[in-house]
């Protein structure tokens, strides 16, 4: 969501660590982007959905724009054009004080309300003048994802929100013009981020992969050609990153790790699974839900899904898609499966990612899976790290943070110039994590590797954590840090 994943970026935590786990600002003493960057001299820019970076002390912007007429707590103008003369700005004032920049654009499309919808054509002057693209898409054009039905609304709604993106992309092109017209033009990193998948069932506020799969490009001076890599990598990892690049140390207690030793060719991936996270709603109401992947396999732990309570406070259920799969299901016993799984949760589930990529089919409980699992049951046959998560109580909070955020961010480094050879950058040992039930937990490199021994481990956490992390849902109150 929007809030838990900004703030997961700009600390490099995962959000049980920083304190941000839902629409809450991170405990105070933790280091962010901005205080980090200001400490080494940087200029620091925030522009729109500053209210979703809280608390304002560990948001220290030294300019600042964003919302309708200046207000930055009003919802954020979506001109594509106002957008990135604002950025424009941002760079003057950096300019002026002889500083270099670090600008958090934020770009609120495709953000519900979307391109065409009523709703939006009351926000945005009726979709005239900027607000406006040249080429609208229609609900026969679009491509059904695989998480959701081929239905005429799912397809009307789809085409409003690929609609948004296609203004999106427009916003970002504008940001580069003025980027690429400035005097900064070729000595600043460009980062393209997500906070979240798309805003529809079975995606955002969810730990299925429509939910936390998004996209990450990174440029920045003197870099090799253009590559595309095939690793599991995290949000949490674009402030080491960063701050690899810019030759400045990461704080001790980040969670994420620099992805410039695979930019390198140093090593071919930085962890062995993703873990993703789903706390609190932007109403409080706590849908706690836990995902660990890897290429292949999806688990998903849903501690709320006890066959009473019900997913029902998120914009993902108030457009045209969900009314629409929930009228479809009074006739087809399929498409009702599917609202019931989306609306009440399963427990556990394990997903084959290469041959469901929609997550409909649970193969947790299938013969070959219960016989893994009983083959790797005995202590003796354990690998150590196995072991170790056994011992855990609340071992489904151990791992990695695996969400997205903000879009686009500039850094600009003015003076020495870039380094002519990018190098790995030593960092002090992370410190003690802080979790639920007040564990240290290993990191995702120690877990093991056999997806039957996942659920082995997992549900001997479960056993002991659920009931728990099921009464904070319940009751809405929040869970220790």
């Amino acid at each position: 969501m929007c809030q838990p994943s900004r703030e997961a970026l700009m600390t490099g935590m995962i959000p049980h660590r920083s304190g941000g786990i839902g629409f809450t600002a991170i405990d105070s003493e933790i280091p962010t982007f901005t205080t980090v960057l200001q400490d080494n001299g940087y200029f620091t820019a925030g522009i729109n959905k500053l209210q979703h970076m809280q608390p304002p002390g560990r948001f220290t912007w030294d300019w600042e724009a964003g919302g309708m007429n200046g207000d930055p707590l009003t919802w954020d103008d979506r001109n594509p054009v106002l957008t990135a003369d604002r950025v424009e700005e941002a760079m003057g004032a950096a300019r002026a004080q002889n500083k270099p920049f670090f600008i958090s654009c934020n770009i609120t499309d495709p953000h519900r309300p979307f391109y065409g919808s009523p709703e939006a054509n009351a926000q945005d002057d009726n979709q005239t003048g900027p607000y406006k693209i040249p080429h609208e898409i229609l609900p026969e054009q679009v491509v059904i994802p695989p998480h959701l039905e081929d239905l005429p609304d799912i397809r009307k709604e789809l085409a409003q929100y690929y609609n948004s993106v296609q203004r999106l992309d427009i916003a970002v092109g504008n940001v580069l013009d003025k980027l690429n017209a400035s005097p900064e033009k070729d000595n600043t990193l460009v980062l393209f981020v997500s906070d979240h998948g798309m805003p529809f069932p079975f995606a955002k506020s969810t730990c299925y992969s429509s939910g936390t799969l998004t996209p990450a490009l990174i440029k920045w001076p003197g870099m090799s050609a253009p590559r595309t890599f095939d690793a599991l990598t995290s949000n949490i990892d674009i402030l080491p990153t960063v701050l690899d690049l810019l030759g400045i140390d990461t704080p001790a207690g980040v969670d994420g790790t620099s992805w410039l030793p695979m930019i390198n060719g140093k090593v071919t991936s930085i962890r062995e699974y993703t873990f993703t996270y789903m706390n609190t709603e932007y109403n409080g109401t706590n849908y706690a839900m836990r995902g660990i992947q890897d290429h292949k396999y999806l688990m998903v732990f849903t501690p709320w899904s006890d066959g009473k309570f019900t997913l029902k406070y998120t914009d993902s259920v108030t457009g045209l898609t969900y009314k629409a799969l929930v009228a479809a299901a009074a006739g087809d016993p399929a498409v009702a499966k599917r609202v019931k799984q989306y609306t009440y949760g399963i427990p556990l589930a394990l997903y084959d990612l290469q041959k469901d990529p929609g997550q409909r089919v649970n193969i947790i409980d299938r013969p070959d899976m219960r016989e893994a699992r009983a083959a790797g049951a005995h202590e003796g046959n354990e690998r150590p790290a196995t072991r170790k998560l056994r011992d855990i109580p609340q071992g489904w909070e151990a791992g990695r943070q695996a969400k997205r955020t903000t879009v686009p961010a500039l850094w600009h480094r003015r003076g020495a110039g870039w380094p002519s050879r990018l190098t790995e950058h030593s960092r002090p040992a992370a410190q003690a994590r802080r979790s639920i039930g007040r564990q240290v937990h290993p990191s995702s490199r120690e877990a093991d590797g056999d997806v039957a021994r996942w659920r082995d481990v997992v549900l001997r956490g479960v056993e002991v954590g659920r009931g728990r992390l099921s009464e904070f849902v319940r009751t809405g109150t929040t869970p220790v840090r």
